[in-house]
């Protein structure tokens, strides 16, 4: 299903029971109960092009994988494939704000014979052009100490001078 209205922040779309598959894949990327993607008025009627400067993803599942020789795979994709095709400077990204809620993750490390469950109860992704804030909240197995609480900046300087500042909190860890 999907649904369109005009809310106060410009148009939106919803997608109720989504899926996003990779070109040239058979693979999904993306399952989800709800996906909603909002649409920048401004760049709307200013230059007529659909820009996103909001995307909403609820209820989804991903998985995870280590390779034996360390590369991440994500869905079925290395992550270095996957990163390197939306590479994109900071003074070509758009404003976004990326707000990802109950997403089921299984970790698979190439070390460990089992997976490792995580509920991702919250992440979200705030980009513009002076900054990429992410802040996340991680339900974890009660072996590492139940959850997380991570926040991520980023201030878009000269790309030599691009730091991480890193925050962690948790109890129980």
């Amino acid at each position: 299903d999907m649904n369109a209205r005009w809310r106060l922040s410009g148009p939106e779309l919803t997608f109720q029971n989504a899926a996003l598959t990779a070109t040239g894949s058979n693979t999904n990327m993306l399952d989800a109960r709800e996906v909603s993607v909002g649409v920048n008025v401004m760049r709307l009627l200013s230059d007529r092009e659909l820009v996103a400067d909001r995307i909403s993803i609820l209820d989804s599942a991903i998985d995870i994988t280590q390779s034996p020789d360390g590369r991440w795979i994500v869905q079925g994709v290395d992550i270095e494939e996957l990163a390197g095709s939306r590479d994109v400077g900071a003074e070509q990204a758009a404003n976004v704000l990326v707000d990802i809620r109950n997403v089921d993750v299984r970790l698979m490390l190439a070390d460990q014979e089992q997976p490792i469950a995580l509920v991702v109860a919250s992440l979200e992704i705030d980009r513009n052009e002076r900054r990429t804030r992410i802040r996340a909240q991680i339900e974890l197995p009660e072996a590492f100490g139940g959850r997380v609480n991570l926040t991520a900046v980023q201030r878009q300087e000269e790309e030599s001078q691009a730091i991480w500042q890193v925050t962690a909190d948790s109890r129980g860890l």
